[in-house]
């Protein structure tokens, strides 16, 4: 990309992925290159493609939720998000994102119940409780 070569990084990118299959960085910063190229079919099937070199990673997850946020495909970026708080559960930032997915798109109940849930887990996290002050 120094070079504003976006095919050539491409290109580097897929033989980081080849060399390691289960590197999701390598794999994010495909998608993002695919992105600056304005290809957003491809950007779309390498983030899943992270997602499938480890369905447990949250930030492949997480990754793949932004992409469709910021597609508008609501439905499926809830879907990850939902997901992340599957993958962990006693982690109160999981429940915070959610929420905060959930006020960017005006679902004002529901973000609430995550936030309030992210307490529930976590009751000695300051940045939930602000979450929930700046909600209100």
């Amino acid at each position: 990309m120094v070079e504003k070569d976006p095919d050539k990084a491409i290109s580097e990118a897929k033989k980081a992925i080849e060399k390691d299959p289960k590197n999701i960085d390598a794999y994010l910063q495909l998608a993002n290159l695919y992105l600056l190229k304005k290809d957003w079919g491809q950007a779309e099937q390498t983030f899943k493609e992270a997602v499938q070199a480890d369905d447990k990673s949250r930030k492949a997850r997480y990754a793949l939720a932004e992409f469709y946020r910021r597609t508008g495909k609501t439905d499926l970026a809830e879907a990850e998000f939902l997901e992340v708080t599957k993958i962990a559960p006693q982690d109160a930032g999981a429940y915070i994102t959610l929420g905060n997915f959930y006020a960017s798109v005006k679902r004002m109940e529901d973000a609430e119940k995550q936030y309030l849930k992210g307490i529930e887990i976590d009751p000695k996290r300051i940045s939930s409780y602000l979450h929930l002050g700046d909600f209100i």
